[in-house]
């Protein structure tokens, strides 16, 4: 995608290019999320069919069900019920970012993979978000190295005896 959509009070709702080049970009979406993607595209394509020619078609992904755009806010404030219907804890968007990312490095994605992903021009930029985390991933490596050290002990006994 090359535009977001955006509301300010007293302008509107309009499409504008993201902030920087790197937030055009391509990523890659699970089986997943593809599948989901699939039944919601299903979905609007039989609400095109109910609607007849009331059907808007504006386009975007996520659409009112006679295909009018949401409004910018509609998807958070959504979010944001249903963290609360469920008695889960307010996080932003953002935050949801960070857990994702999180996430990856945990799994152990690479640091440059993830920084495509996020839209970081540098490398460096997600280093240094996601530090923290990249620490943590280093002490278990660390710890990982305990195993073969304790399976090379293990070897140098049976050698010895």
């Amino acid at each position: 995608m090359d535009k977001q959509r955006q509301y300010v009070s007293g302008c509107g709702t309009f499409e504008k290019s993201p902030k920087t080049e790197n937030g055009i970009r391509t990523i890659t979406i699970s089986k997943t999320v593809e599948g989901i993607l699939r039944q919601y595209r299903s979905q609007q394509i039989e609400d095109g069919f109910k609607f007849g020619d009331a059907w808007k078609n504006e386009n975007p992904v996520f659409v009112h069900e006679d295909g009018t755009a949401l409004h910018p806010h509609r998807p958070y404030k959504w979010f944001a019920e249903f963290l609360e219907r469920h008695g889960l804890p307010k996080i932003t968007y953002h935050q949801l970012r960070h857990t994702n990312a999180s996430l990856l490095i945990s799994a152990g994605v690479d640091v440059v993979t993830l920084s495509g992903r996020l839209g970081h021009g540098d490398k460096n930029v997600t280093l240094n978000t996601y530090s923290h985390i990249i620490k943590s991933k280093e002490a278990q490596a660390a710890n990982r190295m305990d195993i073969f050290y304790a399976k090379s002990a293990e070897k140098q006994e049976k050698i010895g005896d």
